[in-house]
């Protein structure tokens, strides 16, 4: 099949988006056209946080012969959808971390799994929360898995990808009958006390977005992909996959998306290796894909949890001197939040209202970039 001709623009830059917040920066840019839902006072919709956990071994896979892991996710939703429901479901977007060491310890001897006595676990999937309150603003129900212990044995995008096959499945069978291991188990993840929520009726696995950042971006594609969608649950269905700020795909598994939207955020500071599998999907004649190119962003900055000290292998890991123009944690986390919106909007809801976003026609955030689309 002959390759599409991609679209360039080079250099989009804002002139003076303010960063009061991202949840209210991405408002202003992406307008939510989902389902009605109750406000806060400055006119965002209210979101709710619960967070579950299964127990630290939880999840096995039978396809490697080591290696469990956790069965723990944080979850941010439209507060309203659980007091009316008599809107329509909601889509539900994974956030899946990369890989981290898994116990938040300065001591090498700590990081392990299961954490010793008194450590405690990286809270790596914690640092996508901005993207989970953002996209929840939106409609969306929002998973962001923890992956401590599949990353400390292994971590490999098939493993990876395997695990949030298996957190669908949980969603799938709350959605439906209201039971299952997540009945009863939500709890505030600030006071860690019991959260009552009611998603039964609510979710719509037959739209699902996965976000992966770093190593985890291969997962998400991975999942996406046609050779490999029967590891989903029966019923669930990826209408969208982003990979963001991803090394090179390792090239052991079939990631190939092509017949639904994709898109890739690179770091120019870092490894661009994702903008491969990008030109690899354009070459094989993909349905929509979106590549922006951050010029001169890094890769930490983009997870809250390891932007800053005093955690064991966190900070600034960017390739590029300090210099001006360089993105700051901010820019960079405004900058993911409002392309995801205008992604998942895209992908999951036929919204195009963020299409100029992702065309590089409306700049995604005060940061130089590069945009190319299929």
């Amino acid at each position: 099949m002959r390759a599409k001709q991609p679209r360039v623009r080079f250099g989009m830059r804002t002139l003076g988006i303010a960063a009061a917040t991202v949840a209210a920066a991405v408002s202003a840019a992406v307008p939510a056209t989902g389902p009605a839902d109750s406000t806060s006072t400055n006119g965002a919709p209210t979101v709710g946080v619960v967070e579950y956990n299964l127990g630290d071994d939880a999840f096995t896979d039978r396809h490697w012969l080591h290696g469990f892991g956790e069965m723990r996710a944080v979850v941010h939703y439209p507060e309203k959808l659980t007091r009316d429901k008599g809107t329509a479901k909601l889509p539900v977007v994974v956030l899946q971390h990369g890989n981290q060491v898994p116990c938040y310890s300065l001591d090498a001897a700590d990081r392990t799994w299961p954490c010793p006595r008194g450590v405690e676990p990286y809270p790596s999937n914690r640092g996508l929360d901005y993207l989970g309150e953002a996209l929840a603003t939106s409609g969306f129900v929002v998973v962001s898995p923890s992956a401590n212990g599949i990353n400390n044995f292994m971590g490999a995008a098939s493993q990876n990808a395997r695990m949030i096959a298996a957190h669908l499945r949980l969603l799938q069978q709350l959605s439906t009958t209201g039971g299952g291991p997540l009945s009863g188990a939500f709890t505030d993840p600030d006071t860690g006390l019991p959260k009552a929520v009611d998603f039964t009726g609510v979710l719509d696995l037959s739209r699902v977005g996965v976000l992966g950042h770093s190593t985890a971006g291969e997962a998400a594609m991975y999942l996406a992909s046609e050779d490999n969608r029967h590891e989903l649950p029966a019923g669930v269905s990826i209408k969208g996959a982003l990979s963001l700020a991803s090394p090179a795909p390792s090239g052991f598994f079939s990631t190939l998306v092509t017949d639904e939207p994709i898109a890739v955020v690179s770091s120019g500071c870092w490894s661009r290796g994702n903008e491969m599998y990008f030109q690899q999907a354009r070459a094989y004649g993909g349905k929509r894909g979106f590549l922006l190119r951050v010029r001169k962003a890094n890769h930490n900055f983009y997870n809250t949890e390891w932007t800053v000290g005093p955690g064991p292998t966190d900070g600034d890991d960017s390739g590029c001197p300090a210099a001006k123009g360089r993105p700051t944690a901010e820019d960079q986390r405004q900058l993911a939040a409002t392309y995801a919106r205008a992604f998942f909007r895209y992908a999951l809801y036929d919204d195009y209202s963020g299409l100029p976003i992702l065309t590089g026609d409306e700049p995604a955030g005060d940061v130089e970039t590069d945009v190319e689309t299929y």
